[in-house]
């Protein structure tokens, strides 16, 4: 388990552009849409992924998952 499948993902339907808008918790910025809920959310979690990894590579701290303490979660 990474530390990305420890953080909080939400999908909802959104009028406005009438689709699927995925959000996470940890991210408040970061966004995605979707036909689907599962396309949203599958598109935030690989973004979500790819800034992580970026983080780490620049040697920035990662956002901890809201639910301390997350044994498992590297």
């Amino acid at each position: 388990m990474t530390i990305v499948d420890c953080y909080h993902f939400n999908a909802g339907w959104c009028e406005g552009p009438q689709c699927y808008v995925a959000t996470c918790a940890e991210f408040q910025g970061l966004t995605a849409q979707g036909d689907t809920a599962e396309n949203a959310l599958a598109t935030l979690k690989a973004a979500v992924r790819d800034v992580v990894q970026g983080m780490h590579e620049s040697g920035e701290d990662v956002p901890v998952p809201l639910d301390e303490p997350f044994e498992g979660c590297t």
